[in-house]
């Protein structure tokens, strides 16, 4: 009976050492299983997360667009207007004594025009409209050449280092941008650092892959020079950061800046084919990066512009082709040429163009871009195929698609940006009648 007993425990203690052994795999299945799905769904997570990032990113950009095509559409009627003063105004003081008192006056005019064509050029520059000069740029070359001009804004109390990559890839770009990008950047950096600090501008080469662009919406595969600016500064707020890009959003008090400042940052940018990250966290500071592509590597090239005095810039009987459509800027030259010694037929639209070009034998056609029944390029070129020995001046408020700057460029015309000074005006009119080029 006992060994009955004996063998009923044994029997039942192994049976219950095979459910343990069997609850705990199972146990530790589950746990395996559990861990795994834990990490599946924070996975899902990030990825949710990651993806709505990228689309306020896209939709901030679209936003940013939209305002753009506004803001160069303003600044082409704006730019319209200023060319009418400035050009009345440097006609007046061309015959006035520089001692009067009303000379002075009319100075001053002038300067609040350039003022003013300064705001406008901020907004093209916002809208990608702006017309640049894109060559071969090294980026480390030029940064080092700005140092000695940012130790002296940024004053002593900040201090700014160069971490520069030893072969940086060359871009193509127009310098003057870069100018402004970087010494925009540079004195947002010194506003946020009251009491000093550290300015880091850094260049590197960047590889930029598929997976990367899913997180950046305008960030497109291919290699590009990176530069960064970097501050130990106050840093942005969330709030701050998802605004940072909009025109005239600006946390300074008033009438210490307009807004326009990054937003004509992230246009430039965009106009050389790039974009722009930001990283910051309040009070750790701010890092802003932007993205230029490369391109192969040229040697630099410096192009220097023909000395002519003034007392060259007088015509003699030239028959010239004026097309522009706002009737008082299209006087206002007009009689500026006239005045000049040159013969002017003055025309409001493509239609009255085309049908006095086939009337008279024209020396020179100069034309606004942008006319009521089409555009000022397409017409300059019909006249050029039937007159290959015509001279030709382009007049724009902003070059954009529209204006076809790199097909004008290719022609090798002559191309101004409204307001245009008297003196400008009249130079480029003798500089296009006395060269062998359009």
């Amino acid at each position: 009976m006992l060994s009955q007993i004996q063998e009923r425990d044994a029997a039942l203690q192994a049976v219950n050492d095979d459910l343990e052994d069997r609850v705990a795999r199972r146990t530790r299945d589950l746990e395996q299983l559990n861990a795994l799905l834990r990490e599946e769904v924070a996975e899902r997570k990030r990825a949710q997360e990651a993806l709505i990032e990228r689309d306020e990113q896209l939709r901030q950009s679209q936003k940013l667009e939209a305002v753009g095509r506004l803001a160069g559409g303003v600044a082409h009627d704006f730019n319209n207007q200023l060319a009418i003063i400035r050009g009345y105004v440097d006609m007046v003081l061309d015959e006035m004594d520089e001692d009067s008192r009303e000379y002075q006056h009319l100075g001053q005019i002038g300067k609040a025009v350039e003022r003013s064509a300064s705001l406008t050029e901020q907004l093209l520059m916002f809208s990608s409209k702006q017309p640049v000069n894109m060559k071969p740029l090294d980026v480390n070359h030029h940064v080092g050449d700005l140092q000695k001009m940012l130790d002296r804004i940024l004053g002593e109390n900040i201090e700014v280092d160069l971490d520069l990559e030893d072969e940086i890839w060359t871009v193509s770009a127009d310098s003057g941008n870069i100018d402004h990008v970087i010494t925009n950047l540079s004195l947002n950096a010194r506003d946020a650092m009251p009491e000093g600090g550290r300015l880091t501008v850094q260049t590197r080469n960047a590889k930029i892959d598929d997976a990367y662009c899913l997180l950046v919406p305008d960030a497109r595969p291919g290699n590009f020079a990176c530069l960064t600016v970097s501050d130990t500064g106050t840093g942005m707020s969330d709030e701050v950061l998802s605004r940072l890009f909009e025109p005239f959003f600006t946390t300074k008090e008033a009438g210490k800046g307009t807004g326009l400042g990054l937003s004509v940052v992230y246009g430039i940018v965009q106009s050389h084919g790039g974009w722009v990250t930001v990283e910051s966290e309040t009070q750790k500071g701010s890092r802003l990066s932007i993205f230029l592509p490369a391109v192969e590597d040229e040697a630099l090239r410096k192009e220097e512009e023909p000395v002519i005095s003034l007392d060259q810039f007088r015509g003699s009987g030239q028959q010239v082709l004026l097309i522009e459509d706002e009737p008082a800027l299209r006087a206002m030259t007009a009689q500026a040429l006239t005045d000049k010694g040159y013969r002017v037929r003055a025309c409001g639209s493509a239609g009255e163009a085309t049908h006095a070009f086939g009337q008279t034998a024209f020396d020179l056609v100069l034309s606004d871009v942008g006319l009521p029944d089409g555009r000022g390029t397409d017409v300059v070129f019909g006249f050029l195929d039937e007159q290959p020995d015509l001279h030709a001046i382009l007049v724009t408020g902003y070059t954009d698609e529209r204006s076809e700057w790199q097909r004008v460029q290719d022609a090798g015309l002559l191309i101004l940006q409204k307001p245009v000074a008297m003196s400008d005006l009249l130079k480029c009119v003798h500089e296009a009648l006395h060269t062998g080029g359009a």
